[in-house]
């Protein structure tokens, strides 16, 4: 009899996923992390190594997974089904320490074909090189840990704010502009228009007094007797 409780598929999630062959029940065991044992300086090592290469290669993913305070494992072998667990913001299993083994254990029992599901909470300084679409309801847009989520919540808020508010600004601006383009328009025009009445009541005013203005001919003229 066949009693392997998982089976490694597509995801909807991302890639492949390792999924429930039976049902499992709550607080049974499901599969270990297997890999290699090594320092954390080699861990630091290799995944800063894998970052540069996925830079030209695309290959993104790192299998490195903590085991202590001295020690890794490197699960980027084929033989370890674990390194296909997704991440999701509303998990089923837990991963343990149990004589130096990461083992996953389900949190809660999993039907059959469900994904088996872990939150791997990254720290929340690189939470932007992380994003989660696991879908859930729960989910917060990238993997974090379950204590930073407040965090991740509050600058998220803040981040939506402010872009919210710079177009605000942007647009504020912008009529602000408009009202000053459209006020000096008027008043110019209406500059214009003041001018204008004045030269044309001094005109009359001109002729007039050009009108009462005699030739020296004609003063000394009436002059005479």
């Amino acid at each position: 009899m066949n009693d392997k409780k998982y089976a490694v598929r597509k995801s909807a999630i991302h890639g492949n996923g390792v999924f429930a062959a039976r049902k499992i029940k709550k607080g049974e065991q499901i599969l270990k992390y297997l890999g290699e044992k090594i320092t954390k300086e080699e861990s630091n090592r290799r995944g800063l190594e894998q970052e540069e290469r996925a830079k030209t290669s695309g290959e993104g993913s790192v299998y490195i997974f903590e085991l202590d305070d001295e020690f890794d494992i490197d699960g980027n072998f084929e033989y370890n089904d674990a390194r296909f667990i997704n991440h999701a913001c509303q998990t089923n299993c837990e991963a343990e320490n149990i004589e130096g083994e990461i083992v996953f254990t389900a949190t809660k029992d999993i039907e059959e074909g469900e994904e088996i599901l872990y939150n791997y909470g990254y720290a929340l300084e690189h939470f932007m090189r992380h994003p989660c679409k696991c879908g859930k309801p729960e989910c917060v847009g990238y993997i974090v840990s379950v204590e930073d989520r407040v965090k991740l919540k509050k600058n998220t808020r803040e981040n939506a704010k402010k872009e919210i508010r710079l177009p605000q600004i942007a647009q504020a601006i912008a009529n602000i502009r408009r009202l000053l383009k459209s006020s000096m328009r008027k008043t110019l025009r209406r500059m214009k228009r003041v001018s204008q009445a004045s030269q044309s009541k001094k005109i009359p005013q001109i002729r007039s007094n050009l009108s009462n203005i005699r030739s020296p001919r004609r003063a000394a003229a009436s002059r005479e007797p």
